[in-house]
């Protein structure tokens, strides 16, 4: 199975597959928004050749364990977040989404459900997955009401499952998306 990762558009974001010229955008948006971090087990980026680095090891070599998408905005198309398919398992039909962020003052506005939206329709009709997941710190209340808004089924928690950088030992919570579920959870996103 061949996952091609083409631009995706809606009415109020476009997904374009990042490239280095979005990472540098990307970093004065996480150096606004240090708080965009708090969850994540990676240390907050220093410069955008740290960013770039991190985006490297979590991909893999040659996009083997996944795709960064930068969030445009459809009017302005000035980048506002990022979102990534991680855990890539085509013999499985499994991916994830993660490696979140979006700007805070589009949070809200259904930028972040259209974002989604596109993702899941790219996973379950153009990829063909039959399960797509999330995972969130479990302290992480907002993400896990968001997921669960937009249709992920709490599957439970991995308990001491990341060590964090400043050495806490995160709980994550999972939630998933199968295929036969995705007509309800697509109607109910429009």
């Amino acid at each position: 199975t061949s996952w091609t990762t083409p631009v995706l558009k809606g009415t109020r974001v476009h997904l374009a597959p990042q490239t280095k010229e979005h990472v540098g955008a990307l970093f004065e948006l996480v150096q606004r928004e240090p708080s965009i971090f708090r969850y994540f087990p990676s240390r907050l980026p220093t410069c955008v050749g740290d960013l770039q680095a991190l985006y490297d090891r979590m991909h893999g070599a040659n996009n083997s364990n996944g795709y960064s998408y930068a969030v445009l905005d459809a009017h302005t198309g000035k980048v506002i977040g990022c979102y990534s398919l991680i855990d890539l398992q085509p013999h499985n039909e499994s991916a994830e989404i993660g490696f979140i962020y979006l700007d805070p003052n589009f949070r809200g506005d259904q930028r972040n459900t259209e974002v989604v939206y596109l993702l899941l329709e790219l996973l379950f009709e153009q990829w063909k997955c039959y399960r797509m997941t999330w995972k969130t710190d479990s302290r992480n209340e907002v993400s896990r009401h968001v997921i669960t808004k937009l249709g992920g089924t709490f599957e439970g928690i991995l308990r001491a499952h990341i060590i964090m950088q400043d050495g806490y030992r995160r709980d994550s919570a999972y939630y998933s998306i199968l295929a036969p579920e995705w007509a309800q959870v697509k109607e109910n996103m429009r």
